[in-house]
């Protein structure tokens, strides 16, 4: 399990790098008029699913629920509640193309990144 919370705690920079490059590319592609492209804000989605997978994983195979109440409680909600705001936002933005794909996955993407830096452990950078 110790590799995989290594993983964890490496793959959380790949995806917040993901998940704020896709914001700003979400937010520019909509303020220059351009048309919108799943691609990228897809595979930046699954790399969150990814993650969280991973975690879900340690959750339980780390007895998760006995590591204070950060990691027991508030981790996993605001990471769980990060995936929800990402999946409703590139789920809205491919199915209502009149509502500017772009700014919809821009600031559905915005609220992804502020939730999971608030759902980060900042005192177990180390680990």
């Amino acid at each position: 399990m110790e590799t995989l919370v290594d993983i964890h705690s490496w793959v959380r920079w790949l995806v917040l790098l993901g998940l704020v490059a896709g914001t700003g590319l979400a937010l520019s592609r909509h303020l220059k008029g351009e048309g919108w492209e799943a691609g990228y804000f897809s595979a930046a989605v699954i790399a969150l699913d990814v993650q969280v997978l991973i975690g879900i994983v340690l959750y339980l195979g780390n007895s998760g629920w006995d590591e204070g109440t950060f990691i027991a409680v508030f981790h996993p909600i605001f990471m769980l509640a990060a995936l929800a705001a990402a999946h409703l936002a590139l789920g809205y933005a491919r199915t209502h193309p009149e509502a500017e794909p772009n700014k919809v996955m821009g600031y559905g993407l915005f609220v992804t990144v502020v939730l999971v830096v608030a759902g980060v452990p900042w005192d177990r950078l180390s680990g």
